[in-house]
């Protein structure tokens, strides 16, 4: 694929805002994004989901390249694959509360 086109790029931007689309997978960024690490658990516990519905929301993060994990024995720990994904919610956060100003 080529980002360089400009259909090529419109479409996985399309794909990204889609997935970045959902509440729960939001506050998992935001969870991971305020704490580097974090196992599936540990996530669950912070936004008040099911362990299930996390790994699901998960393994779609990650098999878009916006997370990564690693694995400690038992345990797969979970991180946002880049600084972009941060400036990515930082962005976001900082045009919804512009938007808020009266």
């Amino acid at each position: 694929m080529q980002l360089s086109h400009p259909q090529a790029l419109a479409d996985d931007a399309a794909e990204l805002f889609r997935l970045l689309g959902d509440a729960t997978r939001i506050r998992i960024l935001q969870a991971l994004a305020a704490s580097d690490e974090l196992c599936v658990n540990e996530i669950a516990e912070a936004i008040g989901a099911s362990d299930t519905k996390i790994s699901q929301a998960l393994r779609l993060l990650r098999t878009a390249g916006v997370v990564r994990n690693r694995r400690d024995g038992r345990h797969i720990h979970y991180r946002l694959d880049d600084e972009h994904v941060r400036t990515l919610l930082t962005v976001t956060h900082e045009h919804l509360t512009h938007r808020a100003r009266p």
